[in-house]
């Protein structure tokens, strides 16, 4: 999808002067990052043509197999076509909420269809059946890669997510989430897709969730990034994941500056009861979380300090 809050589709590319000339980004000298290029093959490496060739060849065949086996993403937007060359209308979000006054945030989620203008993609129903289509599939895809990595079968309990009223057992499962918890997500993932937005998912916690002793890239926060910012883009959002966890110290200090230094959220992530034990510490961590965001009010997400404090501040 194209247009909205997407920063991409903000940008002025216009150049004032000779001296501000934009990078060509199909240069050599910048890494221009195409799924179907091998990196192996890339102009900057020192490789004969022939070499460079077998690279490239080999790269195709391993692509080849991938979408033999798992399909690939294969949506078409006709507009241009069907319309003499002209590019799809897009939202202008700034020019939007000054019609409507200063209050109108669609960040929160307060869109209705008058915003969209005629032929946006969010107003052609044949755009949106299409893209929910592929859209789905290319979930399908990537659960089915994560199950097979894992050794497990779909439908299997071990990789499922319990959806729980806030009373029922934990049970089986790598997680679970309260039903409201799970709806408000959906809620989040959908206006954030209609809206071209940046999702943003943040971690909180010591030092084996901060990854310390490996690479920073390879802390779990930053693999989930890894894995899922190409799905996300491909649903027209902005996946930022940001690890913020630290030894010695836990969550409670930088949780006491809030948004501070977590920043603005979608979905937040506990992950400190090696060093934080007795739920205190956990309990402002999350409060913090919901009364600080400036205009996003996030997910929160337990990775182990017990299901006793989320139900506490559900019932409240």
């Amino acid at each position: 999808p194209r247009g909205g809050l997407h920063p991409i589709y903000m940008m002025d590319l216009e150049v004032e002067d000779d001296s501000e000339k934009l990078p060509d980004l199909d240069d050599h000298e910048y890494y221009h990052e195409d799924y179907e290029l091998s990196p192996y093959a890339d102009k900057r490496l020192k490789l004969t043509d022939a070499e460079r060739t077998s690279e490239q060849t080999e790269w195709n065949q391993k692509l080849s197999e991938i979408r033999t086996e798992y399909g690939y993403w294969n949506f078409r937007d006709d507009y241009r076509q069907n319309h003499k060359g002209k590019d799809r209308p897009v939202v202008n979000w700034s020019t939007v909420g000054d019609k409507k006054g200063k209050e109108y945030n669609p960040l929160l989620g307060e869109i209705d269809p008058s915003d969209f203008p005629k032929d946006a993609w969010q107003t052609d129903d044949t755009y949106i059946a299409n893209f929910l289509r592929e859209g789905r599939s290319l979930i399908q895809r990537v659960q089915d890669g994560i199950y097979e990595e894992h050794g497990w079968e779909r439908g299997d309990a071990q990789g499922g997510i319990n959806i729980m009223d806030g009373s029922s057992p934990t049970t089986g499962g790598v997680a679970w989430m309260y039903e409201g918890s799970m709806k408000a997500l959906v809620k989040k993932l959908l206006c954030a897709m209609m809206t071209n937005d940046h999702f943003f998912v943040t971690l909180g916690g010591h030092s084996a969730a901060a990854g310390h002793g490996n690479n920073f890239f390879q802390s779990y926060i930053l693999e989930f990034q890894r894995v899922m910012e190409p799905v996300f883009d491909r649903l027209g959002m902005v996946l930022v994941s940001s690890n913020l966890a630290q030894g010695g110290m836990g969550t409670l200090q930088s949780a006491m500056a809030g948004v501070g230094i977590y920043n603005e959220n979608d979905f937040m992530l506990w992950d400190s009861s090696m060093t934080e034990k007795d739920g205190r510490a956990q309990d402002v961590f999350m409060r913090q979380a919901l009364l600080g965001g400036k205009r996003r009010v996030p997910i929160l997400f337990d990775m182990g300090g017990g299901k006793g404090i989320m139900d506490k501040l559900v019932k409240e």
